[in-house]
């Protein structure tokens, strides 16, 4: 089972960068202290609310099944990446 969590999101934005538009945004995910160079996990964020430039809240779920969702624990940080751009840095909440 891979269910949503609430999460807070802070975008990174950089120049020529843009927050994406809602209601759904899906992009790798990097977590610290775990090693993910074997392969990255893609995260879906789904919002209640237009994603702005302060923290937006939003739900969050691996795009697989499989998802390791014992990182998906309240107090967890995250990266979402395009590439090696950090895009948002997101908190379960």
């Amino acid at each position: 089972m891979n269910p949503p969590v609430p999460v807070l999101v802070e975008w990174v934005v950089g120049p020529g960068g843009r927050i994406p538009a809602p209601p759904r945004h899906v992009t790798m995910a990097t977590f610290a202290g775990y090693d993910d160079t074997a392969g990255a996990w893609s995260i879906v964020l789904e919002f209640s609310e237009v994603p702005s430039t302060g923290p937006t809240r939003a739900t969050a779920r691996f795009l697989v099944p499989e998802g390791p969702v014992e990182r998906l624990q309240p107090g967890v940080q995250f990266e979402m990446r395009a590439g090696f751009t950090v895009t948002a840095r997101v908190t379960v909440i």
